[in-house]
């Protein structure tokens, strides 16, 4: 589970460890079936069977349906329109204000009530003073905490890029954009923040380690890419070929050892 951060000038953590058969037709009340059961009793089976179908139907439809969870809309603008007429003192406020709704917020997570930390989070954006840009990043970074103890990477990466727009050098939001990159195999993606998050600490063991697997992945994953290409490919080729007699095995590629680029040939009879 991912970690918060109380306060950003000691740096310390809040959280260390953070979802049969058809029934006959029915031709008199309390007439048996072929089975041995009343024709009630067959049709209560047929609809139980039914109904279990449309709730397997609608498991799955759930389960790939692509999730459109997003942590609460801060309009950054609007707030800093109302800021220009605050006094400092105002501002002071606020700021306490969202110090204190941050606390309780750290202590929802900590709970492990999500839902409310969440909401908590986002009250205190709405009164953080959008010119305390490192506050206001921890909020958003606390935010993408959330969204990867409940496995939404896709928010998780919304809200440390928001993070990272108020402190672009905000170690824990870099690193966990990193991580949601990494389980949603945006793999590219997620190398270029772990070099990041290696760069500012360079003895980061989670980093240094993904950035030695990653390139391998990466290569792994575009050969798999380029081999479904292909096959694409080769099957569009055998449909347009086909109405002359012929399919792609006719031609065979061959790649030049000294220029690296390939050479098409043809054979009549490319099983000889």
């Amino acid at each position: 589970m991912a970690n918060l951060e109380e306060t950003r000038s000691d740096n310390d953590e809040i959280v260390s460890n953070v979802i049969g058969g058809l029934a006959s037709p029915v031709e008199e009340e309390g007439a048996k079936t072929s089975t041995g059961l009343s024709a009630e009793e067959a049709c209560e089976i047929a609809e139980e069977s039914r109904r279990d179908q449309l709730l397997h139907e609608t498991e799955n439809e759930t389960e790939n349906q692509e999730s459109t969870f997003k942590c609460p809309f801060i309009d950054e603008n609007s707030l800093a329109e109302v800021e220009v007429h605050l006094t400092p003192e105002d501002i002071n406020s606020r700021t306490a204000e969202a110090h204190n709704t941050k606390l309780k917020a750290n202590e929802a997570f900590k709970e492990n009530r999500i839902d409310e930390a969440i909401a908590l989070y986002t009250e205190a954006l709405t009164v953080s003073p959008v010119e305390k840009k490192k506050d206001r990043a921890i909020l958003y970074g606390n935010r993408a905490a959330c969204c990867i103890h409940l496995k939404e990477f896709k928010a998780a990466i919304i809200e440390c890029d928001k993070a990272l727009e108020n402190d672009e050098h905000y170690l824990k939001a870099i690193l966990r954009r990193a991580k949601a990159n990494d389980e949603l195999k945006n793999l590219d993606s997620a190398l270029e923040d772990y070099k990041k998050v290696v760069a500012l600490d360079p003895g980061n063991p989670h980093a240094r380690k993904r950035i030695l697997e990653l390139p391998r992945e990466i290569e792994d994953r575009n050969e798999k890419l380029k081999a479904e290409m292909m096959e694409k490919l080769k099957d569009l080729g055998n449909m347009v070929l086909k109405p002359f007699g012929l399919s792609t095995n006719n031609f065979q590629m061959q790649q030049d050892p000294n220029s690296g680029g390939y050479n098409i040939q043809f054979k009549q009879n490319p099983s000889n």
